[in-house]
C-alpha cells in the first residue's frame, strides 16, 4: 500500500488560527464567566441600554412587564456587590424599573412578577443573607418611588385640567374680550400650584380670584383697608374651623393649631408611600 507523503504543517496565520491576543481575551472571558457572581459589565450596559430604548415604545412596555427573564436580570444586576455594578444598577436599572411602572396596571404586573422571583421569596423566609435582602429592598424601593412619582404627576395633571376648565367657564360666562388669550400653561404659572393635596381646588380658587369682580362693600375703600378687612375675615373663618376645646385667648397651643390648620394636607396615598419609601431606605442600612 502506497503511503501518503508527510507534509509539514502549515504555519499558523491570522486566517487559519486566531491570534494569541484573541486566545488571551477568550481565556479571560472564560475566567470571568466561571468566577462566581461575576458579570460582564460591558454586556450588561448594552443590555440595559437596549431595555431603555424599548421603554420608548409604548407597545413594548406591557410585554417587558411580564418578561420574567428581564426581571430576573434586574434582580441579578442589583445583587452584584462590585462598585461598577452598584453604580450601574442605581442608574440604569432604576430607570428601567421606573419606566416599567409608568401606570398602575404595569406597576401591579411588575410587583406580581417580582413576587415570584427567588430573591423576594428568600426575603420572607429565614434563609437569606444580607446581599439578597438588600437587593430585594432596593427593588421594592424603586417600585415605591415610581408610584409616588405617578401619583404626583396625576395630581398635577388634574390641577392643570381644573385650571383650564375654570378659565374657560369664566370666559364663556363673562363674555369678556380680555379672555381671548390662551389658557395658561404649566410653564407660565407659578411653580407652587398643583403641588399639594386638593391642588385642583386651590388652583381653581386662585384663578377665580384673579378674575372675580370687587365686592360692593369694598368698592368705596382703598386698597389697604380692603386687604385688612379681607385678612380679618379670613382669620375669623380660620378661627371658626378650629376645634372647640382650644382656649379662646391667645396661647402657644392655639397659635400652633392655627398654623397646622393653614398647612395644606398631603394626599393619604402619597404620604403613605413616602413613609414606606423612607422606612425602606433606612432599612437598607440597619
Amino acid at each position: 500500500m502506497r503511503q501518503k507523503p508527510f507534509r509539514k504543517p502549515a504555519r499558523a496565520t491570522s486566517e487559519t488560527e486566531p491570534s494569541r491576543s484573541s486566545y488571551g481575551r477568550t481565556a479571560n472571558c472564560r475566567k470571568r464567566a466561571s468566577a462566581r457572581g461575576s458579570i460582564n459589565l460591558e454586556a450588561t450596559k448594552d443590555l440595559l441600554l437596549l431595555y431603555e430604548t424599548l421603554m420608548d415604545v409604548e407597545e413594548q412596555r406591557n410585554l417587558l412587564c411580564e418578561d420574567q427573564m428581564l426581571l430576573n436580570f434586574l434582580v441579578y444586576v442589583l445583587q452584584e456587590t462590585t462598585d461598577d455594578i452598584v453604580m450601574l444598577s442605581l442608574k440604569a436599572s432604576s430607570h428601567v424599573l421606573a419606566a416599567l411602572c409608568a401606570d398602575d396596571d404595569r406597576c401591579t404586573t411588575v410587583s406580581q412578577t417580582f413576587g415570584l422571583s427567588p430573591s423576594l421569596e428568600q426575603l420572607t423566609s429565614g434563609g437569606h443573607n444580607y446581599g439578597i435582602k438588600e437587593a430585594a429592598l432596593r427593588l421594592k424601593m424603586r417600585l415605591l418611588e415610581a408610584r409616588v412619582a405617578l401619583l404626583s404627576r396625576q395630581q398635577e395633571e388634574a390641577a392643570w385640567a381644573d385650571v383650564r376648565l375654570s378659565f374657560r367657564d369664566y370666559c364663556s360666562a363673562g363674555k369678556d374680550s380680555s379672555c381671548t388669550a390662551a389658557v395658561p400653561s404649566p410653564a407660565k404659572c407659578p411653580p407652587f400650584l398643583g403641588q399639594h393635596n386638593g391642588a385642583a381646588k386651590v388652583v381653581s380658587l386662585h384663578i377665580e380670584g384673579l378674575f372675580s369682580e370687587p365686592s360692593a362693600e369694598y368698592t368705596g375703600l382703598d386698597g389697604d383697608e380692603a386687604s385688612r378687612i379681607t385678612e380679618e375675615e379670613k382669620d375669623e373663618h380660620d378661627r371658626e374651623n378650629l376645634p372647640a376645646y382650644l382656649p379662646e385667648v391667645d396661647s402657644p397651643i392655639r397659635e400652633d393649631a392655627v398654623v397646622r390648620q393653614k398647612k395644606p394636607k398631603s394626599s393619604s396615598a402619597t404620604s403613605w408611600l413616602s413613609s414606606a419609601a423612607t422606612f425602606i431606605t433606612k432599612s437598607l442600612y440597619w
